[in-house]
C-alpha cells in the first residue's frame, strides 16, 4: 500500500490548539493525515470548522486521532507541539512530525506530546 498523503492547515501565529485527523477514502481506502490548528477555544471546534469549511476532499471517513498545542513562529521558522486534547487524547507524534516536515521543510521542529492540557 502506498504511503498516506498529508495536509497541513495552520491559521495563526503563536500557540493554539491543534488536532490530528485521519481521513480514509470510502472508495479507494487511501489515507490522508491532516494536522489542523486554528485559533478556537476547543479541539472539537477545530474539528467542526475543518469538516464544515476547510475540507476540500469529499467521500472521506474522518477520525480525530488526538491533539495538543501547536506553537508556530513564522519569523524564526520554528514549530513546537506539546500537550494533549482532553477530548481526543495525545496525537501520534511520529505522524504529526511527518506532516509538519513535509509541509514546512525549512522549519525547526520540536514535536512532543505531554500530559499538559489547556
Amino acid at each position: 500500500m502506498a504511503e498516506s498523503k498529508t495536509k497541513l492547515i495552520i491559521t495563526h501565529e503563536g500557540d493554539e490548539k491543534y488536532i490530528l485527523i485521519k481521513g480514509v477514502d470510502k472508495k479507494s481506502g487511501e489515507e490522508t493525515y491532516f494536522v489542523v490548528s486554528h485559533e478556537l477555544p476547543y479541539h472539537s471546534d477545530i474539528f467542526d470548522r475543518f469538516r464544515n469549511h476547510d475540507l476540500k476532499e469529499r467521500g472521506l471517513e474522518l477520525d480525530v486521532e488526538g491533539g495538543g498545542i501547536l506553537e508556530i513562529n513564522k519569523n524564526k521558522k520554528t514549530v513546537r507541539t506539546y500537550g494533549k486534547s482532553v477530548s481526543y487524547g495525545k496525537a501520534d507524534v511520529s505522524i504529526v512530525k511527518r506532516v509538519l516536515a513535509e509541509h514546512l521543510p525549512d522549519y525547526t521542529l520540536d514535536v512532543t506530546a505531554t500530559n499538559e492540557t489547556r
